[in-house]
């Protein structure tokens, strides 16, 4: 952070509910609400989950937000890239039901996770970077698509 701010980079602070405008777009901070993040505190459970709209369409960013926080992010969505590098506990599969996505992103490098979510999510269709590498997301004003790097 000290090296951005030499550069003159604007930081800024953001958390739950706030708004920010995106040329086509919004994203919505979901989590973590103001104040939960700490200096000398583990950080990853409140990682920053995001919903992002673009073109009508809807994003849900997961981040690595643990279970225990994941369940104030949860919310319906036509993509969701997968709380926790897909853990079950921060993936319960009622939540996903009813966010009801048309696709899953699962950021691993772990073939046993690979594997399980492919196992779990296997009614929806699932990008894993673990298997197809980089997982490129286009979205315009017809809807998305998706390309892999493998």
């Amino acid at each position: 952070l000290h090296a951005l701010e030499a550069t003159g980079t604007e930081l800024v602070t953001v958390a739950r509910g706030d708004v920010l405008p995106l040329p086509s777009g919004s994203a919505t901070v979901l989590w973590p609400e103001a104040g939960r993040v700490r200096p000398g505190q583990n950080a990853n459970p409140y990682s920053m989950a995001l919903r992002i709209r673009l073109h009508g369409t809807t994003l849900l960013s997961m981040g690595d937000t643990s279970g225990t926080y994941a369940a104030y992010a949860w919310e319906a969505a036509d993509v969701i890239k997968l709380a926790h590098h897909g853990a079950e506990d921060d993936n319960p599969a009622e939540r996903l039901a009813a966010a009801s996505p048309q696709m899953l992103i699962l950021t691993t490098g772990n073939d046993r996770r690979s594997e399980s979510a492919a196992e779990r999510f296997a009614a929806y269709p699932l990008y894993d970077t673990n298997r197809q590498g980089a997982i490129t997301l286009h979205i315009d004003d017809i809807g998305f698509s998706v390309t892999t790097m493998r």
